[in-house]
């Protein structure tokens, strides 16, 4: 649907650049000049937001995925995490978790509900090991609590 409006939106441009060009107020060059600053405009902007994405893929983790670490066939336990305070390595000025805490009983099973953006995904990413953190006091009592050198790819819920 957005699709179609925008190539409608297009032809009307033309269209009425067209009629311009036709009853002589407005010349060939004029309209090519107009079509071709929006293409423009949108490119510079893609390419500015292209660029965010790759210096954020291109960041070094913190983690590490060494196959040396402790494997765990499957994470039983309580879950419990206190006082969080998290911001995304990219973004650290927009802290999302501040002073979280969350406690799952073994064999339980919770759902996060919220509006967008209060840090939902953010929990559930932080469990399982995506970002590290230094405010956890107490995570996977089942494991030791320290999580620091589980390998990731072995881990199941």
């Amino acid at each position: 649907m957005f699709q179609t409006m925008t190539f409608c939106a297009w032809a009307l441009i033309i269209w009425i650049r067209a009629v311009a060009v036709s009853s002589r107020k407005a010349k060939g060059g004029d309209v090519i000049a107009a079509v071709m600053s929006i293409f423009f405009g949108s490119v510079h902007t893609n390419k500015a937001v292209g660029h965010d994405v790759f210096k954020m893929i291109q960041r070094k983790t913190t983690i590490s995925y060494d196959s040396q670490g402790k494997e765990v066939e499957k994470i039983s336990g309580d879950i419990d995490i206190h006082d969080v305070h998290f911001a995304y390595p990219f973004r650290p000025e927009k802290s999302i978790l501040q002073g979280f805490s969350l406690s799952i009983l073994a064999g339980n099973m919770v759902v996060l509900v919220g509006s967008s953006g209060c840090g939902k995904s953010t929990v559930i990413a932080l469990v399982q090991r995506f970002y590290d953190l230094h405010k956890v006091l107490k995570l996977f009592r089942a494991i030791g609590g320290d999580r620091s050198n589980l390998i990731l790819e072995k881990i199941e819920f």
